[in-house]
């Protein structure tokens, strides 16, 4: 195994660039450029794995005092891909734990992006779990939107954070189901706002949202059911920030969650296949109601049927045809990544909608 032969330590002047190198291999170009920024902006903590004198691995990570607490965060670890699955991204895991104990942290966490499998199981074999968004609030308080924006959690969209406390207890959660649908129809009423004016409000719009939401959704759920699989809805809290910049500009996007695979030791980037079928039943229902609706307000005169089509349109789009960083990890990505040709076929049926909208 190449972790028994590593060399770990902390970064030395002027190797920054060699461990940018890596990162970009391995980190999308979006998030790679947050990172270039940190490390270049602020001054993170930074360990190397070494293998033959040659720097094949990082982890970024810091610290932030927040009254008589001191929080770790782990911001990025990644691994050059040519030694993936080596066991280098645990040995690297396992030392900046150390570090962070020897900084005497109070708990420590991370942001995980949903379909990054391998990262979700190394952190919860070290005893990591997702903290909801009730759970921050009882854990840090009014400092939890402080929190956010000091670690662009507010911008990593897809993300959840995992969390483990080393001297402080895990908050008793109280909610269930009800803490993501309140989520999801949080983001879902500061779209409305956002399409409508923050000075107005329409029932019909809001209602025209959560049917999307419950359309693409529900069938992706119903379809990995289908197969066999346990899927799960997971809401992203950090959505609502995001909502509200989008909003701000006069807009909207689905930024409220997705559906994923609960199965121990299922992987989302090695079963392709699984998650491209969901996605594709999905996508192809949205492009249903999408339809649907473009025909009803074309044989009728009801003004909230054409705003339902362009509601359901913008839905489909963002669902189905963007595909790259920070909207890969929207559906349409995962489809792509099962069948190019299938997502080809989507994004085609995508243009002509959009494109009959506009002559209309």
């Amino acid at each position: 195994m190449v972790s028994e032969n590593l060399k770990i330590r902390e970064m030395e002047d002027g190797e920054k660039s060699r461990v940018l190198r890596i990162a970009r291999k391995t980190i999308p170009f979006f998030y790679y450029l947050f990172t270039k920024y940190n490390l270049y902006s602020s001054d993170p903590i930074i360990i190397v794995a070494l293998k033959k004198d040659e720097i094949v691995g990082a982890s970024i990570f810091d610290t932030i005092e927040q009254g008589n607490r001191k929080i770790g965060q782990i911001d990025y670890i990644f691994v050059d891909p040519s030694i993936q699955g080596e066991g280098v991204g645990s040995r690297l895991f396992e030392k900046t734990e150390e570090f962070f104990i020897s900084l005497e942290v109070d708990e420590i966490f991370s942001d995980v992006e949903g379909y990054n499998s391998p990262s979700w199981k190394i952190h919860e074999q070290k005893g990591y779990s997702r903290l909801r968004l009730s759970e921050q609030i009882k854990l840090w308080g009014y400092r939890t939107p402080l929190i956010w924006f000091l670690t662009f959690y507010f911008l990593a969209l897809g993300h959840n954070l995992l969390w483990k406390g080393l001297n402080v207890e895990k908050p008793e959660r109280n909610t269930n189901f009800l803490e993501p649908i309140s989520i999801v129809l949080i983001i879902a009423l500061i779209g409305t706002l956002g399409i409508n004016g923050f000075l107005n409000f329409s029932i019909w719009v809001l209602a025209i949202l959560v049917l999307n939401i419950l359309v693409y959704e529900g069938i992706s759920w119903v379809t990995g059911k289908n197969l066999g699989y346990k899927p799960e809805f997971r809401s992203w809290e950090n959505g609502i920030t995001l909502s509200l910049i989008i909003g701000f500009f006069g807009g909207f996007a689905p930024v409220y969650g997705s559906t994923y695979l609960s199965e121990k030791g299922f992987n989302h980037h090695k079963n392709p296949e699984v998650m491209g079928k969901m996605t594709a039943m999905s996508i192809l229902a949205g492009l249903s109601l999408t339809t649907g609706f473009m025909i009803a307000s074309q044989l009728t005169n009801i003004q909230i049927l054409e705003t339902a089509t362009i509601i359901s349109l913008i839905f489909y789009i963002f669902q189905s045809i963007l595909i790259f960083a920070p909207f890969g990890v929207l559906k349409g990505r995962q489809l792509y990544r099962w069948s190019p040709k299938i997502w080809f076929i989507f994004m085609a049926a995508g243009i002509a909608l959009t494109t009959i909208l506009i002559i209309q």
